[in-house]
C-alpha cells in the first residue's frame, strides 16, 4: 500500500511539474558575467515596432535577473560599461528560460543558451573561440584608437596584414558554418555579425552565394545583399 501511495505521489508531482512548465508565461533571463565594469545592466527589448528600456541591478547571488511577460519580444539587448558593450538575445517562445554566461570584456563571445537561434550562435562561438578571441581583441584595440582620435593608428591597424589575415580566417570559419547550415537563420546572423566589413573585396558576395531557401527571402538576407559589394577581383574564401 505504501509503495502504491508513493508511486501515486511521484506521478502527481511529475504532473504538477509538467503543468507548471506548460503554463509558464514569462521569459526568465539569468545573466552571469564576470569582469563586469558596473553593477547595473541596461536592458532594451523590442516587441513589434516598440522598444522598451529598463535597468537591472546585480542581485545577492552576484547575478542579474530579467523577467518579462511580453511573449511577443523578438530581441533583448543587454548594454553595459563606458564602451557600450552589448549582448544580443533572441527570445524563443518554445524556450522561456534563457541563460547568459561569459566574460563581459568579450561580449562577442558570451554564451547565450535557450532557444534554437541562441544555441546555434553559441555553438559556433564555442567552436571558434580561440580565433574569435584574437579577432575581438584586435577589434577592441581598433575601436579604442578610433575613439581616441588616433586616426593614423586606427588606419594602420585596419590596413595591417595581421588584420587582413584575421578577416580571412573569420570569413572562412563563418563560410564553413554556412555551408553546413545553408537554411539556418543563424547563418545570416553570423554573416551580419562578423562579415560585413568591406576590408576584403567581394568576400561578402562570396558568402551570400551559400544560403538556401527559405533564407533567400529573409529580410536580413536582403539587407546583407544591399550592403554587399560586387567586385571583379572577388576573393574566393569558400571553396
Amino acid at each position: 500500500m505504501r509503495t502504491l501511495l508513493n508511486s501515486f505521489l511521484l506521478c502527481l508531482m511529475c504532473t504538477c511539474m509538467a503543468c507548471s512548465g506548460m503554463h509558464k508565461d514569462k521569459y526568465e533571463v539569468s545573466i552571469d558575467l564576470k569582469n563586469m565594469p558596473d553593477s547595473v545592466l541596461y536592458v532594451f527589448s523590442e516587441s513589434g515596432n516598440s522598444l522598451q528600456a529598463d535597468t537591472i541591478n546585480i542581485s545577492k547571488d552576484n547575478l542579474f535577473h530579467f523577467e518579462t511577460t511580453d511573449k511577443e519580444i523578438t530581441l533583448i539587448v543587454l548594454v553595459y560599461g563606458q564602451d557600450d558593450g552589448f549582448i544580443s538575445i533572441y527570445p524563443d517562445k518554445e524556450h522561456l528560460i534563457i541563460s547568459v554566461e561569459g566574460d563581459a570584456a568579450y561580449p562577442e563571445l558570451v554564451h547565450v543558451n535557450g532557444g534554437a537561434l541562441n544555441d546555434s550562435l553559441t555553438l559556433f562561438r564555442s567552436g571558434a573561440d580561440s580565433l574569435l578571441r584574437v579577432y575581438s581583441s584586435y577589434n577592441h584595440k581598433l575601436e579604442k584608437a578610433w575613439r581616441g582620435d588616433s586616426i593614423s593608428l586606427a588606419d594602420s591597424l585596419y590596413q595591417s596584414d595581421e588584420y587582413i589575415q584575421l578577416q580571412r580566417d573569420v570569413y572562412g570559419a563563418v563560410g564553413g558554418y554556412v555551408k553546413q547550415h545553408p537554411a539556418s537563420q543563424s547563418s545570416l546572423y553570423l554573416i551580419r555579425d562578423y562579415c560585413t566589413m568591406k576590408i576584403l573585396p567581394g568576400a561578402l558576395d562570396s558568402l551570400l552565394l551559400l544560403p538556401q531557401a527559405p533564407l533567400l527571402t529573409d529580410p536580413l538576407f536582403l539587407s546583407l545583399k544591399e550592403i554587399s559589394r560586387s567586385d571583379s577581383d572577388s576573393v574566393k574564401l569558400v571553396q
